[in-house]
C-alpha cells in the first residue's frame, strides 16, 4: 500500500462539549483514553513509507501528556507530523514546543467566526481566547502553517465570508470548510448545512467567502452541499490513507473505528443507519502486515475498481468529444495493447462498509 497520510488518534478525551460532537451525544458509551506508549511506537518503523503523520482523532490530542514527545519522536524519524486541535491548550508554551519540534502544520478547528456562535456550538470553549492563541502561533518565529477550521452547519455557514477575514487577521496560511457529515440523531440532522435541494442564499455565502480568499490571498478549501453518486473515493482517500486508533486498531477512516461501546448510531437522509466497525488489524502486529492483509486488500481493490471505472467513463466521454474524428476517438477508447476499453454498465460498489456514509457522496 502507497501511504500518504498516518492518522495517530493520540486521544479521545476532550475537554469540551461541543453540541454536534459524538464524544458528547453518546457520552455513556464513550471510551475516553490515551493511546499507549506501546501502540505509538509501532508506527515510527513505517513512517519511511508516509509522507505525514497526523495526530487527530475523536479527542483533543493537547491532553496527551505524552504528545510532544510523540510528535518529536516522529520528527527524530525524519517523518513529517501535524495535528488539529480545538485551540483551548495553544498557549505560549504549547506555541514554543511546536516551533521547537518542526510541525509541518497546525489545524485549529472553530465553529464559527462570532463568539456568540462559536460559544454556543463549542460549549466550554470561548473564540476570543482561541483567536489569541492562534495570534500567538501566528507571531511565533519558525511557525508552522495555521489552517483555520470550520464545519458547515446551518448556525454558521452564514459566516463563512467574516471566517475568511478572521483567517486573514489571525494570518492564518488556509481555510478548510468540511460538512458536519457525521449524523447520529435527528437533532444534529438538523444541523446540517448540506442536501439533495440547498437554499440558493447558502451558494451565496460560499461565492462571497471565495471571493474573500481570493482577494486576501488565501486558499479556501470549501466541501460542496449537494450529495453525488458520481464519486468513485471519497475525500479521506483511504487508498493512500490510514487511521491507528487510540485502541490501536488499524482501520481507513475514523468512522469506522469510533470508541464506543456497542453499536454507533447514524441517520442518514432521514433513516437509521447504523456505522459498522471494520477494521484491518492491530498496529501491534506491524503496520506493514496489517495493511497487506487480504480484508485490507480487499477493502481498497473495492475502490480500485470504481477509480478505473471512472477512469474509463472519462476517456470514452473524451473520444466521443473528438468525433468526427473516428481515428482519434479509437485511439482514446482502445487501452495498452490495443484492446477496447470496456466501460461497466454503472459504477461498482464502494466496500459494504462505505456505502451509508455521506462523505462518500462527496460531502
Amino acid at each position: 500500500m502507497e501511504t500518504r497520510i498516518i492518522q495517530v488518534e493520540v486521544s479521545t478525551k476532550c475537554q469540551l462539549k461541543c453540541c454536534f460532537c459524538p464524544r458528547t451525544l453518546l457520552k455513556d458509551r464513550w471510551l475516553s483514553r490515551d493511546i499507549s506508549r506501546d501502540s505509538f511506537t509501532q508506527v515510527l518503523p513505517y513512517l519511511g513509507k508516509a509522507e505525514l503523520v497526523h495526530l487527530q482523532g475523536w479527542g483533543e490530542p493537547l491532553l496527551h501528556p505524552e504528545i510532544w514527545n510523540m510528535a518529536r519522536a516522529i520528527r527524530e524519524k525524519g517523518g513529517r507530523v501535524s495535528l488539529t486541535t480545538n485551540g483551548v491548550l495553544l498557549d505560549g508554551a504549547a506555541v514554543r514546543r511546536i516551533c521547537e519540534i518542526g510541525f509541518a502544520f497546525i489545524a485549529v478547528s472553530v465553529a464559527g467566526a462570532k463568539a456568540g456562535t462559536h460559544d454556543s456550538l463549542r460549549r466550554g470553549s470561548s473564540l476570543t481566547q482561541i483567536c489569541n492563541n492562534i495570534a500567538g502561533l501566528s507571531a511565533a518565529r519558525s511557525h508552522p502553517d495555521i489552517h483555520l477550521v470550520m464545519q458547515m452547519m446551518k448556525p454558521n455557514i452564514a459566516e463563512l465570508p467574516e471566517l475568511v477575514d478572521l483567517a486573514a487577521e489571525l494570518k492564518a496560511d488556509r481555510v478548510i470548510v468540511p460538512n458536519l457529515d457525521y449524523i447520529p440523531d435527528a437533532e444534529t440532522e438538523a444541523l446540517k448545512a448540506f442536501g439533495p435541494k440547498v437554499d440558493p442564499h447558502l451558494h451565496n455565502m460560499i461565492e462571497e467567502a471565495e471571493r474573500r480568499g481570493k482577494k486576501r490571498g488565501i486558499p479556501i478549501q470549501i466541501y460542496p452541499l449537494e450529495p453525488s453518486d458520481n464519486s468513485p473515493l471519497c475525500s479521506d482517500d483511504p487508498l493512500h490513507n490510514v487511521v491507528v486508533s487510540v485502541r490501536g486498531e488499524v482501520s481507513p477512516c475514523v468512522y469506522l473505528c469510533m470508541p464506543v461501546e456497542g453499536e454507533v448510531p447514524r441517520v442518514l437522509r432521514s433513516e437509521e443507519s447504523p456505522v459498522g466497525r471494520f477494521i484491518y488489524g492491530n498496529v501491534q502486529d506491524g503496520l506493514d502486515k496489517v495493511l497487506e492483509s487480504a480484508q485490507a486488500k480487499e477493502f481498497r481493490l473495492a475502490f480500485d475498481r470504481r477509480i478505473e471505472y471512472s477512469r474509463l467513463n472519462a476517456a470514452k466521454s473524451m473520444a466521443l468529444l473528438t468525433l468526427p474524428g473516428i481515428r482519434g476517438a479509437r485511439k482514446i477508447l482502445q487501452g495498452q495493447g490495443g484492446q477496447s476499453l470496456e466501460v461497466p454498465g454503472k459504477m461498482p460498489q464502494a466496500p459494504v462498509q462505505c456505502r451509508g456514509c455521506y462523505k462518500l457522496q462527496g460531502i
